[in-house]
């Protein structure tokens, strides 16, 4: 696998531009601020799209290449995606360069491992290195529905496998 903190940085970037940024939190339903005692209906969310904040110590490296906080979460979140989900993925990873392994933890971070892990075609595909069948698997998801720019951008790094 590429350098970590090369990939991170990559994500980071990629995720600061598809998430934006909220300094408050806000339901992920409507996009609307959550105040006191107001009912949610989606999920609480903050910053660059986080739906849980994380209490971890920030290692030397995240602290010094992402020294604004929300940026630093963020860096930290895709991160802990490096180390717990994308390794559960050993299989795929000598077939994914770096711009393939960003668009597989870009969707991780918004779908979740389990949400990935529904894309069963578009994971043969990148077993077979088929990068148009993978990108087409992309494109044709629920999750292309409810995104469908975001989707179509991650579908064309992964057909050309550059950022």
């Amino acid at each position: 696998m590429s350098d970590w903190l090369s990939i991170t940085h990559d994500a980071v970037k990629i995720l600061k531009g598809e998430e934006g940024w909220r300094g408050y939190i806000y339901d992920d339903y409507d996009g609307n601020r959550i105040e006191t005692g107001q009912t949610v209906t989606g999920t609480p969310t903050a910053m660059y799209g986080m739906t849980q904040f994380l209490n971890d110590r920030v290692p030397q490296e995240i602290f010094l290449q992402f020294p604004r906080w929300g940026d630093m979460g963020l860096a930290l979140y895709v991160k802990k995606i490096i180390e717990y989900d994308l390794l559960r993925f050993t299989e795929l990873l000598t077939h994914l360069n770096h711009a393939r392994l960003v668009v597989l933890i870009c969707m991780i971070y918004q779908l979740g491992f389990s949400g990935v892990l529904g894309f069963h075609r578009m994971l043969e595909a990148i077993l077979a290195e088929d990068w148009d069948k993978a990108a087409a698997e992309m494109i044709d998801s629920k999750w292309h529905q409810q995104t469908a720019g975001r989707a179509e951008r991650m579908a064309e790094i992964m057909r050309k496998g550059k950022l």
